[in-house]
């Protein structure tokens, strides 16, 4: 007995355990490798649609440039540089830029001359000036040459201080393209982060650029950009260690000048985990139907072989067990693997969201400096009172540390300068300095000065007053120049204040304030026409608390870094919520990490989570996972083991099974007979009816032996049989909807039926079951509502006031008519593809009503607001836009309806 038992359990365990590593080897070497191909493969063609969307605009650029290269204009121009050439085709840049995508054009004479340069970047400013083109013989000529000696076309990638630049470059020929040719005709767009974003939504790939110098670019990333081929595909390691693919972009010499880095879907490797988890579910559900199956058979053992019957009893007990701890095992990983997925999305949504907080602020502060030195731009000149009033609104809600105006002060003007400070009643006010051992002391003797002439918030920041190192200042004067120099927004590195008494980091932004700033469009026009700087200091720690201090949920460790800055001055301030201050959070694998520029530096937010964040939001229900299926595992042994062991009740139960299936049988019958819709059985072979019900006899007209002795092409109008005939031919096993049909009725009347069928064996003959549903009156309804709708959709069209239906939940465009074109003058199709597109079309001084009547639309339900437009042929139009919302029983918003009305005559 005790052997039997034995063997039988031995012979369980080893069969489960060679299932259990066959799935293991199918998975580990068979489906693994073949989705790790696929999403290798997947992300080499994502790397490449991403290599191929950047030279796709070099190639729409260059198609641009080839008109006006081939131009007679530019061919006459190109010989007597007429001036009305320039006037008429380049002197308007915003709308070159806009219409063309232009950034920057170049025009040579023969002789290498520069006959016109000019350029134009509303996110830069404004106009841009490259150095590289500058001077009698500019540094782009060598670049050139090869246009210019050869008469062949050059385009690629150019790396300048504004970012890197598409550029292309066509030798000057007449409208039939012959020559010879008279200089050089260039074109070039910044390949900057807006036109990235474009590109990586057209592509759906999220790819990175980094030019060659970046600093987020790792040791290893540089030595890629070396060793790559241009257009050459690579996975390789990225900075944490995962795999991304790699491209090489060249510049217009061929030498490698950026890198596209291109993540791996994760969307592939998700699904092969899942396929492996579906391969061990799938292994549990097969040996349990062959538990199942075991002890259905282990029950008709022969009640005189009571060895094997204890055998099999034993067997199934063993392999419920093995079933059981190899599922709960796999539902403990699997629920734990959600567990922490489900945690890792939220941290990713929290992290995002308090990163994009902190970023809109910073930059906020750098959007409030450029008010002021746009503030000054408009000014004659700026007393000490008006840039108080100017900036303390901006104190009271941006989180500067200070706002100064910088002036370039010469040699001679130090005296008047610091006599008219005195007179504002800053007595002692001087220029100063540090010493060598730090203290503040009067600024010695040179050609230039910057100091700090106005200040505020003037408390608290007393020894900045008259601040003026020299330019060689190690942050200070680096940055002054840089902006002296760009005309751009500049940081400098972190620094510590000479105001501050603690080791805090600030950044001082340098705001360049021109005289004419039109003028001031190269290095040397910079540096002669520079009035001052407007100078920001901004205290990071400062930024960061104030933002995040009250923030929901805490738990969060983030870190600042100034990647442009030499490894050792990068860390710019590290935060903590206070409650949390002892508690460490870097241990975890979680980490978010964004980089973003500011002004012309980029920095790095990193989060990490503490153990606080972690235990509120870690659902941790899967540890009562093996609790409960370990129970469960053991009260499944029992109950099939007792399953097993009564054979004879087993027995029993087949014969009241064998009774109720008889009984089942007599009541399909009578649900046939007393079928409340027609139903009939047919010989498929002869077509004959061999059976019908009662409502089939009482809806149809006929008797029940009229109906034996017809087949079914006889309730067919004639036309109807050929199709009939076909159908039948092809009818097979499975449940067959049959569809629509026309049947003749016993007094001639046709009728609309639709037909469900299914094949059996009647009385040993293959025959089809067939119900018949009357639908002539629904077809009816149908084809009346078809007809209103018609109707309505004719209304709609002809309507002169435009209606506009949007689904609050989906934020798409459910509903619109023709009337919306003629109004905003905008096609149809575009308001589906953009449905907030009419808001983008508000008039700017109506924008404010236009976003105040969001509101107010959800708090009245129903309102009406005029205001104007402007149409994309410039003309504005008086609207009135009258909308109601449409809410759920819940009073969830569901839709918004709108109706606009063109009032412009009204308003005349």
């Amino acid at each position: 007995m005790m052997n039997s038992r034995l063997k039988a359990i031995l012979t369980i365990t080893l069969g489960f355990a060679a299932a259990l590593l066959a799935i293991w080897a199918l998975n580990r070497w068979i489906v693994q490798p073949a989705f790790q191909k696929l999403e290798y493969a997947q992300a080499l063609e994502d790397g490449a649609r991403a290599g191929a969307a950047i030279r796709g605009e070099l190639r729409q650029l260059g198609d641009g440039l080839g008109n006006w290269a081939e131009w007679d204009d530019a061919y006459a121009f190109a010989g007597d540089r007429d001036p009305a050439f320039v006037r008429s085709n380049l002197g308007d840049w915003r709308t070159l830029e806009k219409s063309s995508r232009l950034n920057f054009c170049l025009i040579l004479s023969r002789d290498g001359r520069v006959l016109y340069s000019g350029g134009y970047d509303s996110d830069l400013g404004g106009d841009v000036t490259l150095p590289m083109v500058s001077g009698e013989t500019p540094a782009i000529l060598a670049i050139l040459q090869p246009v210019l000696e050869r008469e062949q076309a050059l385009e690629g990638l150019l790396r300048t201080e504004h970012g890197l630049l598409l550029l292309v470059a066509r030798p000057i020929l007449n409208t039939h393209g012959a020559g010879p040719a008279r200089g050089v005709l260039a074109f070039g767009r910044f390949l900057d982060a807006p036109l990235l974003r474009a590109l990586a939504e057209q592509t759906k790939v999220a790819f990175e650029l980094f030019a060659e110098r970046d600093p987020r670019l790792s040791p290893a990333e540089r030595d890629y950009l070396t060793t790559l081929r241009p257009g050459e595909l690579m996975l390789r390691p990225g900075p944490d260690g995962g795999l991304f693919v790699y491209e090489a972009l060249p510049d217009v010499t061929g030498k490698p000048v950026a890198l596209i880095r291109t993540p791996i879907r994760q969307e592939i490797s998700a699904t092969a985990r899942s396929t492996s988890r579906a391969l061990v579910g799938t292994l549990g559900l097969i040996a349990l139907a062959l538990l199942l199956g075991g002890a259905y058979f282990s029950s008709r053992v022969k009640r005189d072989v009571k060895t094997g019957a204890d055998a099999a009893t034993w067997g199934t007990a063993a392999l419920t067990v093995l079933i059981g701890l190899t599922l709960t095992a796999g539902i403990f990983l699997e629920f734990r693997q959600k567990s922490r997925e489900a945690l890792e999305r939220r941290f990713e949504l929290v992290a995002a969201e308090r990163a994009g907080i902190i970023i809109e602020k910073f930059k906020g502060n750098l959007r409030d400096l450029d008010a002021v030195r746009r503030y000054y731009v408009g000014s004659e000149s700026v007393s000490r009172e008006e840039f108080r009033r100017f900036v303390m609104p901006i104190l009271e809600y941006r989180n500067f540390q200070a706002l100064e105006w910088i002036p370039r002060v010469a040699r001679e003007q130090r005296a008047e300068f610091e006599a008219a400070a005195r007179r504002d009643g800053l007595a002692g006010f001087q220029f100063t300095e540090r010493d060598p051992e730090g203290r503040l002391v009067p600024a010695g003797d040179r050609d230039e000065y910057f100091p700090v002439y106005y200040l505020e918030p003037y408390t608290g920041n007393e020894a900045a007053l008259g601040y003026s190192p020299d330019s060689i200042h190690p942050a200070r004067g680096v940055a002054l120049s840089r902006a002296w120099d760009s005309g751009q927004l500049t940081l400098t590195e972190r620094y510590v204040l000479v105001q501050e008494s603690a080791q805090r980091f600030s950044v001082l932004a340098f705001a360049p304030v021109y005289e004419v700033p039109e003028a001031a469009r190269g290095v040397e026009e910079r540096r002669r026409r520079l009035q001052g700087f407007v100078l920001g200091v901004i205290r990071i720690g400062d930024v960061v608390e104030s933002t995040l201090i009250n923030t929901q949920p805490q738990g969060l460790v983030l870190r600042l870094t100034d990647l442009s800055a030499p490894v050792e001055r990068q860390p710019l301030y590290a935060w903590r919520p206070r409650a949390e201050a002892g508690q460490p959070g870097e241990h975890s694998p979680l980490a978010y990490r964004q980089d973003f520029p500011m002004a012309d530096r980029i920095w790095r937010i990193e989060i990490h989570p503490t153990a606080v964040f972690i235990a509120n939001n870690t659902d941790r229900l899967y540890r009562w996972v093996p609790g409960v299926g370990g129970l469960l595992t053991l009260l499944t042994t029992l109950y099939l083991f007792a399953t097993v062991s009564q054979r004879r009740r087993a027995e029993a139960l087949v014969e009241v099974r064998t009774a109720e299936l008889q009984e089942s049988e007599r009541r399909y019958r009578q649900l046939f007979e007393a079928n409340p819709e027609p139903m009939w059985v047919y010989d498929l072979e002869t077509l004959a009816f061999l059976a019908v019900n009662d409502m089939a006899v009482h809806k149809y007209g006929y008797s029940r032996d009229e109906f034996l002795r017809m087949t079914i092409t006889d309730v067919r109008p004639p036309e109807d049989v050929p199709r009939l005939l076909n159908h039948v031919a092809r009818v097979t096993e499975d449940m067959d909807e049959a569809g629509i049909w026309r049947h003749r009725k016993r007094d001639g009347t046709v009728i609309d039926v639709e037909i469900v069928s299914h094949t059996l064996l009647y009385e040993g003959r293959k025959a089809e079951l067939v119900l018949a549903l009357d639908i002539t009156e629904r077809k009816r309804a149908m084809e009346a509502l078809h007809a209103s709708e018609q109707k309505l959709a004719d209304i709609l069209d002809n309507m002169l006031d435009a209606v506009y239906s949007l689904d609050m939940r989906s934020h798409t465009l459910l509903q619109t008519n023709p009337a919306i074109s003629r109004i905003f003058g905008r096609p149809q199709q575009d308001f589906f593809a953009n449905p907030l597109l009419y808001l983008d079309m508000v008039h700017p001084e109506d924008r404010e009503l236009v976003e105040r009547s969001a509101s107010e639309i959800l708090e009245q339900k129903e309102g009406e607001w005029i205001y104007r437009i402007i149409r994309p042929d410039g003309e504005v139009r008086w609207v009135s836009d009258r909308a109601r919302l449409i809410a759920d029983a819940q009073g969830r918003p569901l839709r918004v309806d709108c109706y606009f009305t063109d009032i412009t005559a009204r308003k005349r």
